[in-house]
């Protein structure tokens, strides 16, 4: 065998070994979810200029979605070959939204959501003549979502998010004929999340809960309202040409979050901490089919096990001993597995584009032993011993339980390009359902909620002059919060405007992309609720 195949079956081994273990991208603990819930998230988040085309991601050529182990994959071995100068990105971004419905038998509306986010990514990597690309990506992010917690109070969450993450990209020194690749980066960020319970806010026109009502006290003493999040990390991988124009990418990572909750009053402290390391792997393939197809095939991967403390102090008054307990709160196992395929056919001035994915979490949370004399269930249990103690507000205590996740989607289209612009139509389908054991004696997984999306998205380019291209985009989507129960269908409609700017002879260039759209009920709802949402990104592009 030679030393080229025999290099070649050992990275198939070692990505079939990834991709069965198990092994994303790290996500944040809690910005993401927020960014989620309040709809700000989007497919194409590197590109305005397929935001102002109305989000199309499949089937419009693009500097910044193409079907590489950068853009597509997201893998840092792909650094090189996404350009051939240095490049530096910058990509500010912010959006909002805003829901309400009218109040029974009385005049004005009732606000049920607000949120609003800002963003600034960047990316700044140079390349050497020698194969050598290095540089760092990384995120300034914030969000905040206001919800109803009770009749009169609502829930106002903030979230931060700065990450950077240095990045080394090579050949490989004396293996493999110049061939393989390796890629290097670390991860360091740090999440800080605040929790405020307000007032609501009423005027002539209605009951809001994005305004600034009056600050109330956590309700619960035992239940953290702040969270600091520090991340930190280091990984690595391999890739290697599979013929002349398929590439295979092979990477694992390792990192650990170091989270710490807290609630402190005037009279008492709690604190939640837990070390939780994570085990990533990703396993890529992208590649061409001949001169008409391109396609990519990504498997990500993770693992998780950790154990959570708790700390507890309350005064008993002067001269009293206070209430105070510390020790094993649980124990927490992740495991979860992902695959992203996509395809692009093209054929003179035609394109066709596809895309398939899958994502199965899996989360366990076990109590501590029932002979722990520290666990946090042992201490509950002793507090309706102490005297002067039941005004606590106790939490229910920690069981067994299980979670599980599994969502599937795929969408696909087709543009066309004319003399001065291109136009495209795609279609977009996915099903999130969740299963929940709550109690380790329960018989079965209980399934719900069932989401289900659709949506179809359209988007026109024209090139105005030279040095300007105008964008226009709609989009027509509909959505079932949980398929298992009823009246929670909606529909949505959103237009886009966008511009792009290059000025010929220079190196830069400026995108940006807006959209607004808004919802309505989808069962006829005679309070007629509603909400809107708007999201404007913005890039500026510098090669040197």
């Amino acid at each position: 065998m030679s030393p080229n195949r025999r290099v070649l079956s050992n990275v198939l081994v070692l990505l079939f070994a990834a991709a069965t273990c198990g092994v994303p991208v790290a996500r944040a603990q809690f910005y993401d979810p927020v960014v989620q819930s309040i709809d700000l998230t989007s497919d194409v988040w590197r590109s305005p200029r397929l935001v102002g085309m109305g989000g199309l991601s499949l089937v419009i050529p693009d500097r910044d979605n193409r079907i590489t182990l950068w853009d597509f994959a997201r893998s840092p071995l792909g650094v090189f070959a996404e350009d051939t100068v240095g490049t530096v990105d910058l990509r500010p971004e912010t959006g909002s939204v805003s829901g309400a419905h009218l109040i029974e038998g009385a005049p004005g509306e009732r606000q049920d959501l607000a949120g609003r986010m800002s963003s600034m990514q960047f990316e700044s990597f140079y390349r050497d003549d020698h194969g050598t690309a290095y540089g760092a990506a990384g995120v300034l992010n914030s969000v905040r979502r206001d919800t109803p917690y009770g009749d009169d109070i609502e829930l106002r969450r903030s979230v931060g998010l700065p990450e950077v993450m240095p990045i080394l990209n090579g050949i490989l020194p004396h293996l493999g004929h110049g061939k393989i690749r390796y890629a290097l980066r670390m991860r360091f960020g740090g999440e800080h999340l605040v929790d405020q319970y307000r007032t609501y806010v009423t005027n002539a026109n209605g009951e809001y809960i994005s305004l600034d009502g009056i600050t109330l006290n956590a309700p619960a003493f035992f239940d953290p309202d702040e969270y600091r999040v520090n991340t930190s990390g280091i990984g690595g991988g391999l890739s290697y040409p599979v013929g002349s124009r398929s590439t295979l990418a092979l990477g694992l990572d390792t990192y650990e979050q170091r989270i710490k909750g807290s609630n402190n009053g005037d009279r008492y402290s709690a604190e939640q901490r837990e070390r939780r390391p994570y085990t990533v792997g990703q396993a890529s393939l992208v590649g061409r089919l001949g001169d008409a197809i391109e396609f990519g095939v990504d498997g990500h991967g993770w693992l998780s096990r950790s154990e959570r403390s708790w700390y507890f102090t309350i005064s008993a008054g002067v001269g009293a001993v206070p209430l105070t307990g510390r020790g094993k709160l649980l124990e927490r196992k992740e495991r979860g597995s992902s695959l992203n395929t996509r395809a692009r056919f093209h054929s003179g001035n035609f394109e066709l584009g596809a895309r398939a994915w899958t994502r199965a979490t899996k989360v366990e949370v076990l109590p501590p032993d029932a002979t722990d004399l520290t666990s946090f269930n042992r201490f509950l249990n002793v507090v309706y011993l102490r005297q002067g103690a039941d005004t606590l507000a106790k939490p229910d205590s920690v069981v067994a339980s299980e979670t599980r996740d599994y969502a599937v989607g795929f969408g696909g289209g087709a543009s066309m390009k004319f003399r001065r612009g291109i136009v495209g139509v795609e279609y977009h389908w996915s099903r999130d359902v969740v299963l929940r054991q709550l109690d380790a004696t329960g018989p079965d997984l209980l399934a719900g909620p069932k989401a289900i999306t659709w949506d179809i998205r359209s988007g026109l380019e024209y090139r105005c002059t030279p040095t300007i291209s105008g964008r226009l985009g709609y989009g027509y989507r509909w959505w079932d919060q949980d398929d298992f129960t009823h009246l929670n269908e909606f529909k949505g409609h959103s237009v886009s405007l966008g511009m792009g700017v290059r000025p010929p002879g220079t190196s830069w260039r400026f995108e940006s992309g807006w959209t607004f759209g808004w919802n309505q009920p989808d069962f006829g709802n005679p309070l007629g609720e509603h909400g809107t949402r708007q999201f404007l990104a913005t890039q500026v592009h510098w090669e040197f």
